[in-house]
């Protein structure tokens, strides 16, 4: 995730709050051109491969495939130096190449996934411009709330579980203007705000689907996040535990549900 705009009052991830080599002006990734070469930075199919093991797939919007108008099409970035280092060249007319920049990547203490993730960008990013400094900061996970809830934290690692299964849930979190995480980000199109709320509004399954897929249109163009992947979860139990339900949208499923569901089978 994108923040589009810091709060620069006593904020350490900003550097010198100016694009002079030695940190970012609050507003650096309200640049398309600077989200675009981090989004050209990521390596995805190492992430799948190393920190998922192998269990996930690429994704390219904000809705799941497996929710009625979600979709899954070819992934719009990958993995491509050449074309990160292009965007970075235009950004900010030019200065972000020329003068470079420090930024901090901040991610919770105790998530060794995402301790992966920061390194693998700062390696890729740093590789272009040896004026380009991404430094790793490790944070508790209650000032890693209270940070990016006061839009301190310039880029950060977020996820998403439904609350329940319809495709509104995901669009209204992730990326209208009102919802958890556009809020925290500063991120505000009207086109995606209309859209999304039009959605909610239609019953008719087939049009709704046709909406959800001009709302993601639209945010691709943005680039207000970086998709990374859909992760799989699993589930081990002796085979005489008994009576397990697979409720999809209850909380920390399948790992937990409900224990008084569950019972031995007799022996």
């Amino acid at each position: 995730m994108f923040t589009f705009k810091m709060s620069p009052t006593a904020n350490q991830n900003i550097g010198s709050g100016k694009l002079d080599g030695d940190g970012v002006p609050p507003d650096f990734f309200s640049d398309k051109d600077v989200r675009k070469a981090f989004a050209y930075s990521v390596d995805y199919d190492g992430y799948i491969k190393d920190i998922l093991r192998g269990k996930g797939r690429r994704t390219s919007g904000v809705i799941p495939s497996s929710l009625p108008g979600g979709s899954n099409p070819q992934p719009r970035f990958k993995l491509d130096p050449k074309k990160a280092e292009e965007h970075f060249r235009k950004a900010w007319g030019g200065r972000v190449w020329e003068k470079g920049f420090k930024v901090s990547f901040v991610f919770n203490a105790g998530s060794a996934p995402a301790q992966t993730i920061a390194q693998m960008v700062k390696k890729n990013v740093e590789a272009l411009n040896p004026k380009f400094r991404v430094d790793l900061r490790m944070i508790q996970w209650s000032t890693y709330l209270e940070q990016t809830q006061a839009n301190k934290i310039p880029l950060f690692l977020a996820a998403w579980q439904a609350d329940y299964p319809d495709a509104h849930n995901f669009a209204f979190p992730i990326v209208h203007s009102a919802g958890y995480y556009a809020g925290k980000q500063g991120y505000k199109n009207p086109a995606v705000d209309a859209v999304i709320e039009e959605a909610a509004a239609t019953v008719d399954e087939a049009k709704r689907a046709a909406l959800y897929k001009k709302m993601q249109s639209l945010v691709d163009e943005d680039v207000p996040h970086v998709m990374l992947a859909e992760g799989v979860r699993y589930r081990a139990q002796r085979t005489w535990v008994k009576g397990f339900i697979y409720r999809p949208t209850f909380p920390d499923m399948p790992y937990g549900g409900y224990y008084y569901d569950l019972h031995k089978s007799a022996q």
